[in-house]
């Protein structure tokens, strides 16, 4: 395979085309000058540089169609793999949350666990945080921590999504920074945060604050209703109509409706 990648190789740096295609392998595209090559964002003038011919980087032998599928199936397995290998340590459940982000937009039926009775939600998967899933039900959101989570079916096995790769389409102001200053312009902003660390279920629910919230728990039969006045790690607080603060355990919550 060297040999004969390297023999390809001299092939496509003379001036005889024809040559390539008696080879498996794609010659690489020429860049054409009208492509600017913005220099990252950078401010900074540079030396004055010779013209040179640029080439994109041929890494296969298929064609970029066939390249495309065989990633696309490869990445798939992968996935798999590492969601359902990986021990089910609570403290990283990320192989959970990269495997439910690729399936958001699905219609999903869920069978938690709660209390004796399990219970049964179907909806359209919205989006996973590092501990939870975003569930979008008859005009409500609802949250399901990992650990309640028994099975998830999909209601429409035919049903087909495709999500481009995360922050593709970001400007280059944007794509500058996180680069050269990743820290700080994560830790500002939590939609950042979820994809590549995964937001916990308490600092979600602080966007919430204000609002009133539903929360099933597993050892009460009704559903607790209140105001979201405070959310944190381990607990969250819901005042009543009587202005009553209520603390309840995320330990017990079988999901939350907002």
């Amino acid at each position: 395979m060297i040999y004969q990648s390297n023999k390809t190789n001299s092939k496509c740096h003379n001036d005889h085309p024809d040559d390539c295609l008696k080879h498996s392998f794609s010659c690489p595209g020429r860049i054409p000058a009208s492509v600017p090559d913005n220099l990252f964002g950078s401010p900074f003038e540079c030396p004055k540089r010779i013209p040179t011919p640029r080439f994109s980087s041929p890494n296969s032998p298929l064609s970029p169609e066939e390249l495309e599928h065989l990633q696309a199936c490869i990445e798939e397995i992968n996935e798999l793999l590492r969601t359902f290998g990986n021990p089910r340590d609570p403290d990283n459940l990320t192989a959970f949350r990269l495997r439910f982000r690729k399936l958001r937009g699905i219609m999903a039926r869920l069978v938690i666990a709660c209390g004796s009775c399990p219970e049964e939600l179907v909806g359209c998967l919205q989006d996973a945080g590092r501990d939870f899933l975003q569930l979008y039900t008859v005009g409500q959101k609802k949250f399901i921590p990992f650990n309640r989570i028994c099975s998830i079916h999909r209601c429409d096995e035919n049903q087909i999504i495709e999500h481009e790769q995360e922050l593709i389409d970001i400007p280059l102001s944007l794509r500058r920074e996180l680069v050269l200053h990743f820290g700080e312009v994560v830790s500002a902003s939590p939609f950042l945060i979820n994809i590549f660390f995964g937001l916990p279920l308490h600092l979600l629910l602080l966007s919430f604050l204000g609002c009133t919230v539903k929360v099933k728990l597993e050892d009460e039969t009704k559903i607790v209703k209140g105001v979201l006045v405070g959310s944190e790690e381990g607990h969250l607080q819901l005042q009543n109509d009587k202005n009553q603060i209520k603390q309840i355990n995320f330990i017990k919550i079988c999901f939350i409706s907002i």
